[in-house]
């Protein structure tokens, strides 16, 4: 599994799409404490995400380790990689694809009057749980993250996965609340360019990833044949 490209997803991607989870982050009513009070407060907000992610590519990964006892693996891998190919020339966008589903817009306002609810409670256990709302929002940062989290082998893969796409995440997140600012423009602009580049990156990882999958079953049919193998 490609861990360090997750965590770079998540540390590139954040600046990407915090315009959502920043002023979420920004209006908790963190209680009037000491530095580093506040400072568990927001890990507390942030771990919370990190928790969500890690059960979801659970979740995904278990989904992952089905295809690939089923012999899919190497095609879905092959999609997803295609998939990405199409969000990073825009030609794409999974989040407005999915908010267009009447089901999925109407569970998203529940969760947005659940957040509303927590909001304005203070206390870690609220924070927290805010944290636990907020990485189930619908985010396109996320669902191209549970992408890779699908093309694993094992469940704990997709879990590893999802939780290194959160760690990624955690940099700019922190900074965001603690600073109590947004991030420049400029600064904003300079990773938003270089965002589909990565994502073209991984889509391209994905799609090899998957035609190398069937190179150990070549090999294995070529001994078979009574044929040497050479290892360089």
């Amino acid at each position: 599994m490609f861990y360090w490209a997750a965590f770079s997803m998540g540390l590139l991607g954040s600046l990407h799409c915090a315009g959502m989870c920043a002023p979420i982050a920004l209006s908790l009513p963190y209680p009037e404490q000491s530095a580093g009070g506040k400072l568990r407060s927001i890990l507390l907000y942030n771990f919370g995400r990190l928790i969500t992610y890690s059960l979801i590519g659970l979740v995904f990964g278990l989904m992952g380790k089905g295809l690939f006892l089923a012999g899919w693996q190497r095609g879905i891998s092959i999609v997803m990689g295609v998939f990405l190919l199409l969000v990073s020339f825009s030609l794409l966008n999974p989040e407005k694809t999915l908010m267009a589903n009447p089901a999925i817009s109407r569970a998203y306002l529940w969760l947005k009057r659940q957040l509303g609810r927590y909001m304005q409670r203070t206390g870690p256990f609220s924070i927290f749980l805010v944290g636990l709302l907020n990485g189930i929002l619908p985010c396109g940062l996320v669902y191209l993250a549970i992408i890779g989290a699908t093309t694993a082998e094992h469940a704990w893969q997709g879990m590893f996965y999802m939780a290194s796409f959160g760690l990624g995440t955690f940099p700019i997140m922190i900074a965001v609340v603690w600073s109590g600012q947004w991030i420049k423009p400029g600064i904003r602009r300079i990773f938003t360019r270089f965002y589909p580049v990565f994502v073209f990156a991984l889509a391209v990882l994905l799609i090899w990833r998957g035609l190398l999958l069937e190179v150990p079953r070549s090999l294995e049919l070529w001994e078979a044949l009574g044929q040497p193998v050479f290892c360089h």
